[in-house]
């Protein structure tokens, strides 16, 4: 089983836009994971696009440095998500040539780490989806637990009213701990000391 896709420049850019937050530069797209994370090519090494947690960060030296680790098993299982994806296909979740596997609901807003959570989507739309939910909730405190997704539908609406309403419900308390179960293997490293401030999708609204 093929765990990577390669997709045109012209849909990776388009899939990208929505990213621009996370400060993507002069890095030029490798290929994709089965489920959206996007590897890059810099004159500093190999960057990873990290869209289950919404980060961009140098990861590997080289590409001959990337191979290596991706080869190894844990390696293939921690960045590809392997495992998670041969239980996919065996759960017959069949992809069409644009399409990857996604989270109906993404873990970072509650969603389950789990093959019941998953579907076949549009790469770029789920891409771009996701750069605006990453987006919309990095704003959040550290720690804060989204716990009341509307529903079981992805859409922008809906991530937007979770995310609003946790943002109004926290003044004054503390921001309870996630879970951690949709988190990589690897520790989170998101800066926890900045000062949190008003998504932008929830200005105005009440």
């Amino acid at each position: 089983m093929d765990l990577t896709r390669v997709f045109p420049a012209e849909t990776l850019a388009d899939a990208l836009e929505p990213w621009a937050w996370v400060g993507i530069g002069d890095q030029k797209p490798l290929f994709t994971s089965l489920f959206g994370d996007v590897f890059f090519r810099s004159a500093d090494g190999i960057w990873l696009l990290d869209t289950l947690e919404g980060r961009f960060e140098r990861i590997w030296d080289d590409a001959a440095a990337l191979k290596a680790e991706v080869d190894t098993e844990e390696g293939a299982d921690h960045y590809l998500l392997a495992g998670l994806a041969m239980a996919a296909y065996r759960a017959g979740i069949a992809l069409g040539d644009d399409e990857i596997y996604a989270f109906k609901v993404p873990p970072v807003i509650g969603g389950g780490f789990d093959v019941s959570n998953l579907g076949a989507m549009s790469f770029p739309v789920i891409l771009s989806i996701l750069g605006q939910v990453h987006e919309q909730v990095r704003a959040l405190p550290a720690g804060t637990e989204i716990t009341r997704f509307p529903g079981r539908r992805l859409s922008r609406t809906a991530v937007s009213e979770a995310v609003c309403r946790e943002a109004r419900r926290r003044p004054g308390r503390p921001a309870p701990e996630r879970r951690g179960r949709w988190r990589r293997p690897y520790a989170s490293r998101r800066p926890s000391g900045r000062e949190p401030r008003t998504p932008r999708v929830c200005r105005g609204r009440r």
